[in-house]
């Protein structure tokens, strides 16, 4: 069973539609924020992964160690989702 509403769901869902159009807030420019969210979100889950994780991996793989690297943390100051793109 689906809990999570896709995009297009709260777009069109009419509660939603109300509280935006209270913030008077485009559908266009919501949908680019949630779009934006959802890319954010992706990203932060990603940027999540533990350095063991990675070690493990190659280990598995015959390449051994990683010697402490570090994961690439997302730049969210990069991503669409600054407060001047709303």
């Amino acid at each position: 069973m689906q809990n999570d509403l896709s995009i297009t769901d709260v777009i069109n869902d009419p509660l939603i539609a109300q509280l935006r159009h209270a913030d008077g807030m485009s559908a266009e420019r919501f949908a680019r924020l949630m779009e934006c969210a959802s890319n954010a979100y992706t990203a932060n889950a990603l940027g999540k992964l533990h350095d063991h994780r990675v070690d493990m991996f190659y280990r598995g793989i015959g390449a051994g160690e990683l010697d402490g690297a570090m994961p690439v943390k997302p730049d969210f100051q990069k991503m669409c989702c600054s407060a001047s793109s709303w």
